[in-house]
């Protein structure tokens, strides 16, 4: 558990260097400028928090009842929606500095990007739960079905 949030984290990290110096160097006003650095920052950070706690959730709920499992699915998905838009929000009104469309652009680039690491984690970890049972022989066909 603790190995997948610390991939969660570290790809967090790498995305954010392989989007933002760049486009900081390179891409001038395109993202914010020197204000783009700020954004991607804490819209990575803002992004990254409910996804690990969503992860979390998820691996807790996996291989338990069908309804725990969409309980998290869709549980996980209202909790990072507004924890984002409303934080976003909150900079957004209380400080000058995040007043910035560009800022909001950053929110959905790193909300998207934490969304498919953690899809990726919690999948990856499903098809290793299922291979492990095909290979115990809890997944065998029952007889009479």
């Amino acid at each position: 558990m603790i190995g997948r949030m610390l991939l969660l984290i570290v790809g967090s990290g790498t995305v954010w260097l392989l989007l933002s110096y760049p486009l900081y160097l390179f891409g001038g006003e395109l993202l914010g400028g020197a204000d783009g650095l700020l954004f991607s920052a804490v819209a990575a950070l803002m992004c990254l928090v409910p996804t690990l706690g969503t992860l979390l959730w998820c691996d807790l709920v996996l291989g338990g009842s069908p309804e725990q499992q969409l309980m998290a699915v869709f549980g996980s998905t209202a909790i990072r929606i507004i924890f984002v838009v409303g934080l976003g929000m909150i900079l957004y009104q209380s400080l000058e500095e995040f007043h910035s469309s560009k800022f909001w652009l950053w929110i959905i680039i790193f909300y998207l990007a934490t969304l498919t690491l953690e899809m990726i984690l919690v999948v990856r970890r499903q098809a290793a739960m299922d291979k492990q049972r095909v290979g115990s022989g809890e997944l065998g066909v029952r007889s009479g079905e």
